[in-house]
């Protein structure tokens, strides 16, 4: 009996230290609730029960009315139960919450003005989970930081150094002056000289390199007032950007600005020159003692010439000594030939090819002024011209337009064609224009040019206009299909639904159709088939969902099978109290997984402001699946190894498995591009340094040597 009363006694005992201790907790919850313009502060949405994320909830509250002090005391008990900042971690059963606690505690101190502490929870959140917000009041807090250094004389002002670097090869022409030829990679240049304010390339696209240092973080960097993204200031920056620049010179302004709103340009010009030379026919005489036809010309290149070679039929090459300074060059053939060509190169080894007919028929040879000429009365026009003897009193024969080996029309799997043409006339040709170009530089009886065309998708058309001195104008017009290879086409890249995005806070009105600017944005990158809009509102309609439903990943897993699309991507638009956040989750509908998951945050919330924002996601979705290709190395039962690694690669991505297949013209010969045909896709299992094993989703017969590339 006296044992059992002891065991009872015990028993209460430890019943009343436990209630003691709830009280004890509970008295931990008491904290007032505030309320400003009918908005309360210091509350969580249900029931507070002392959990990590219910401190976490209330110290944002606080925060949000600028209660700091309070704030912190919540966020510091949150940290003490969970220490470690996180996306989406887990509360209970299967509900997550973002949990960012040592992130707002550092916003409170910077608001609080105490920047030591608030870059030390600032770094410490950004190592254990890396979020917009954070590297956002990390800048704010440097800016702080080096303003009151400045203004304290602890330091100088600094401005950004801009170094532009690349391969860099100087060449010095017969008139003193020294062309800097700049080309990516290439191993006859060095590819880390520091670039001149001048330099001429053939390399589409032009790769601009360089590094970017300042002490006072570089904040933004542009080029010709467009911005590169950046997801945060830096002391060093390496800039990697290439553009897509057209034949001519273009000025390009570099611009470094630091956090403390000084700035550094640097301003090159970079001359574009990726088509060969203009070969100009002047005349074409015949000597008759020595049996042989002098043939006078002149080149024309804007990068200058590099070289100039003649071939006579089936012979040897044989080059054509050339001086820069003189306005044209000659060179004697025999007169036993029909044609000889001539090539010629630039600095920059464009090159153009020049058939040059040379013996006409019906030609009979005159005495006039002690000058051997042609009469080639039974000639063509153009035959007539270049022999000087033209004897029509009225010149009605407009120009002659030839572009060897283009049918009509022509189909291509080609990004651009090189347009080798000529133009000939019994006059003087002044003006010749391709696609409203002008590319005739002096007049001149027959011409050689050699023309670059980028070509979109689909029909182009080209046209070609030729006028000679009597006004005569020749048109030509002809339509080039460019073909987009299997393989290529965005409706086989990763096919993304944009699901409605759930929103907290007070949402301000210019950001009520940031959804709609985030798809434009991700159409803009033209990296994955997006999938209409109006397939996912019909889905919706038709499945009746509430909004709650789709929020839920489950529920949008289930509308992105509907819709056949390969992943979806929703997410979050939080309002606080200064900015705008927005979180974004790519969930893959075959396995529900989180594939990947982008934030940003901004403090400029009108409607360039959100186009920023949802521009920013769009571009890290880039970057986070960038498109690359890569060959198979090796097939073994469906487990392919190919090499890409991990710089490129991730686990449980897809690939798509292709073989190429030249395009040949079965008559000229002409390469026409690439087509390929799809065998399948393989899934990534396992990613090495620079290969990776992935394994065929569908039976296939692939082998080495066979192409990948990303889904």
């Amino acid at each position: 009996m006296g044992s059992l009363c002891r065991l009872f006694t015990s028993n209460i005992f430890a019943i009343s230290i436990f209630l003691l201790t709830l009280l004890g907790c509970s008295a931990k919850t008491e904290s007032p609730v505030y309320v400003v313009n009918g908005k309360s502060y210091g509350v969580i949405d249900g029931v507070f029960r002392d959990r990590f994320w219910h401190y976490y909830e209330r110290g944002v509250s606080y925060a949000d009315g600028s209660f700091f002090k309070e704030a912190l005391a919540d966020f510091d008990h949150a940290i003490e139960l969970r220490a470690e900042d996180q996306r989406r971690a887990r509360t209970y059963g299967m509900h997550f919450v973002d949990y960012f606690p040592n992130r707002e505690k550092g916003v409170v101190l910077f608001e609080m003005g105490l920047l030591g502490e608030a870059k030390e929870n600032l770094e410490k959140s950004l190592k254990q989970f890396p979020s917009a917000k954070a590297n956002f009041y990390l800048d704010l807090v440097r800016k702080k930081s080096l303003e009151s250094n400045i203004k304290s004389n602890k330091m100088q002002k600094s401005y950004p150094k801009i170094v532009l670097k690349g391969g860099v090869k100087e060449i010095k022409k017969e008139d003193g002056k020294a062309l800097s030829f700049y080309a990516v990679g290439s191993d006859k240049f060095n590819y880390n000289n520091t670039l001149p304010e001048e330099i001429w390339t053939n390399d589409d696209p032009v790769l601009i390199r360089g590094d970017i240092q300042d002490s006072a973080y570089i904040s933004e960097v542009s080029i010709n007032k467009n911005s590169i993204f950046q997801e945060h200031a830096s002391q060093n920056i390496e800039l990697n950007y290439p553009m897509m620049l057209e034949q001519g010179s273009h000025k390009l302004t570099v611009t470094a600005k630091n956090l403390i709103g000084l700035e550094s340009n640097k301003i090159i010009t970079v001359n574009v020159d990726r088509e060969g030379p203009v070969v100009f026919i002047k005349s074409i005489k015949h000597n008759s003692n020595k049996n042989s036809i002098l043939v006078t010309a002149s080149i024309y290149d804007e990068s200058g010439i590099d070289k100039l070679a003649i071939k006579r039929d089936d012979k040897d090459e044989q080059l054509i000594p050339y001086d820069q300074s003189k306005e044209s060059f000659s060179f004697k053939v025999d007169d036993n030939i029909a044609s000889v060509v001539v090539v010629a190169s630039d600095l920059l080894e464009n090159q153009t090819v020049a058939k040059i007919s040379i013996k006409p028929t019906k030609i009979s040879w005159l005495n006039r002024g002690g000058t051997l000429v042609a009469d080639a009365s039974g000639a063509t026009s153009l035959v007539k011209g270049l022999f000087g003897n033209n004897q029509e009193k009225e010149d009605k024969t407009p120009p002659v337009i030839s572009i060897p080996d283009w049918e009509e029309p022509q189909t291509v799997y080609l990004e651009k064609v090189y347009l080798d043409g000529e133009v000939t006339d019994d006059q003087q040709i002044k003006s010749l224009t391709i696609n409203g170009i002008e590319k005739l530089q002096q007049p001149a009886q027959q011409l050689f040019f050699n023309h670059l065309v980028r070509l979109k998708a689909g029909e182009n058309k080209i046209a070609l206009s030729a006028i000679d001195e009597k006004g005569n104008i020749s048109n030509r017009e002809f339509t080039i299909l460019r073909n987009i290879a299997d393989a290529f086409q965005s409706e086989n890249r990763l096919s993304l639904s944009v699901m409605p995005f759930e929103s907290k806070g007070e949402i301000p009105q210019s950001a009520l159709g940031a959804q709609d600017t985030l798809i434009d944005g991700l159409v803009e990158q033209n990296r994955f088939n997006i999938v209409e809009r109006s397939k996912l509102d019909a889905i919706l309609t038709e499945q009746k969902l509430s909004q709650e439903a789709i929020f839920d990943q489950s529920s949008a897993v289930k509308i992105g099978k509907l819709i056949s699309a390969r992943a979806i991507l929703m997410g979050n638009i939080i309002a606080t109290r200064k900015g705008l956040e927005i979180v974004a989750r790519m969930v893959d509908t075959e396995t529900a997984e989180i594939i990947a998951s982008k934030d940003v945050y901004g403090e400029t919330i009108d409607l360039k402001g959100i186009k920023e924002l949802t521009d920013g996601i769009a571009v890290k979705f880039h970057q986070e699946f960038p498109l690359v290709s890569g060959v198979v190395v090796q097939n073994k039962a469906g487990s392919l190894m190919i090499d890409l690694g991990q710089s490129v690669l991730k686990t449980n991505r897809r690939v798509i498995v292709f073989r190429e297949e030249p395009v040949v013209h079965p008559v000229t010969g002409k390469t026409l591009g690439v087509d390929n045909t799809i065998l399948g896709y393989a899934k990534v299992s396992q990613v090495m340094e620079d290969i990776s094993k992935a394994a065929m989703v569908s039976p296939s017969e692939v082998k080495p040597l066979d192409k990948v590339i990303t889904e």
